[in-house]
């Protein structure tokens, strides 16, 4: 099992590398949005909504400990406007999710970037494992 958190780890090192070597900030589909001791985040893109009045930014979100997490995203903003993230993963695929009905709506052509900070705690007691600098993820 350490091997194979070991791999990720590589994998994840190779795929910021990658990001840092095109000519472009725009964050792509298997970008490496965030990783420290505890997680990966790897941005999965935007899907839209099946209704039709919002749409879901994807992640998939590692744990790289033998221990049970849980990952929230704090200090949330879209396009300078702050809004409360409704994200708390018990890890594997996971989204923010924006309706058309949210006051915080950003229409999927209007996006520019997703800033927030990563909080990581432990899965029993809640208590705060970490709190990372603002991570930022660009649409254009």
């Amino acid at each position: 099992e350490k091997q194979i958190h070991d791999l990720e780890k590589q994998i994840a090192a190779l795929k910021e590398e990658r990001k840092q070597l095109r000519d472009s900030n725009v964050t792509e589909i298997g970008d490496v949005i965030y990783q420290d001791e505890s997680v990966i985040i790897t941005y999965n893109g935007i899907k839209e909504d099946e209704y039709g009045d919002g749409y879901s930014i994807n992640f998939i979100t590692e744990n790289l400990t033998d221990k049970k997490i849980i990952v929230q995203y704090e200090d949330a903003s879209l396009n300078d406007f702050m809004f409360y993230a409704v994200y708390s993963a018990n890890l594997a695929k996971d989204e923010i999710d924006m309706y058309e009905s949210d006051d915080e709506y950003c229409p999927m052509e209007d996006l520019e970037y997703l800033e927030f900070k990563v909080a990581v705690l432990d899965g029993d007691s809640y208590d705060e494992i970490c709190i990372s600098d603002p991570v930022t993820i660009s649409f254009e």
